[in-house]
């Protein structure tokens, strides 16, 4: 049974599937997949993974611009970074330009899903 669960878990967090789609592949009840989504949290670990990368990238930001305000802040004549601000701002400024272009974990996990689905019924040992 926990290899079904195993691949339920699979199947609800990167295919998109129905409960009922993926109770009739795995085999077993729709009952026993709705149990296990909320028993285990599989709802909140989905939206985890497809909401990370722009909570990321929106709590750099935030620093980003807290930075700038506090630079902001100084007395006329003051308000230039020192060296270790400009350091801090140009590392987050490259890490949201990263974040930006990066694939998240639900993307990438649905395309090694798409590409065993190709792939499986040419080879089934590969695929599984």
């Amino acid at each position: 049974m926990a290899d079904k669960k195993q691949l339920a878990r699979h199947l609800y967090l990167t295919q998109g599937k129905s409960q009922k789609e993926i109770a009739q592949e795995v085999g077993v009840s729709e009952r026993t997949i709705y149990t296990w989504v909320h028993q285990y949290a599989w709802q909140r670990l989905k939206t985890a993974a497809l909401q990370a990368p722009a909570t990321i990238t929106d709590n750099l930001c935030s620093q980003l611009v807290e930075m700038q305000n506090v630079i902001a802040s100084r007395e006329p004549g003051k308000r230039f970074p020192s060296q270790q601000e400009m350091d801090i701002m140009r590392k987050l400024v490259l890490s949201i330009d990263t974040m930006k272009k990066s694939p998240s974990l639900a993307q990438n996990m649905q395309m090694i899903e798409s590409f065993k689905e190709f792939v499986r019924p040419l080879n089934k040992e590969f695929a599984m």
